[in-house]
């Protein structure tokens, strides 16, 4: 288990090279911090948050209880941090 310290979480919309990274998270574990990236080709692989979460978890050795991850109705991603949202921001309602 692994509970997030996060120091940046980075999300961008599509890039043009694959060079850049797509998702960022940059968070203090077991007495370092550690940089996490996913980048556009990785993320083409994921149909679904979950499948997502699996392969960060797979690929760090440890669970992120609480990193969530959402799959937008265009193609983005968002990242939380925290407690799972409820709404989110592509779902919110604003008056």
């Amino acid at each position: 288990m692994a509970i997030i310290i996060a120091r940046r979480v980075k999300c961008v919309g599509p890039q043009p090279s694959n060079n850049n990274n797509r998702i960022t998270l940059e968070y203090f574990y077991n007495g370092s911090w550690v940089t996490y990236t996913v980048n556009q080709s990785t993320l083409n692989k994921y149909n679904t948050a979950e499948e997502l979460k699996t392969a960060a978890e797979t690929f760090l050795g440890y669970t992120l209880d609480n990193v969530w991850f959402h799959l937008n109705r265009d193609g983005t991603w968002a990242v939380a941090i925290g407690e799972e949202p409820i709404v989110w921001p592509e779902e919110e309602i604003h008056p």
